[in-house]
């Protein structure tokens, strides 16, 4: 099961994982990690391409000028 870590996690021979690695793991250790706030799923690809298509978009820019009168 893929999931992102959360936080650094150390795995086996010590290999450390970094807060956004994707790892694969067996379910239960996934479900274990992802409970406890460690881990979470990663976002599906129609997801992600929204995220990217909308990304630097600034809802606060023009158009929210007061008219000269």
């Amino acid at each position: 099961m893929k999931i992102i870590a959360a936080v650094t996690i150390i795995g086996k021979n010590r290999e450390s994982f970094e807060p956004g690695s994707e790892l694969d793991l067996p379910k239960p250790d996934a479900e274990s990690l992802i409970e406890r706030g460690l881990a979470k799923l990663p976002e599906p690809e129609s997801v992600k391409s929204k995220k990217q298509d909308h990304e630097g978009d600034d809802q606060d820019s023009g158009g929210n000028e007061d008219p000269v009168t």
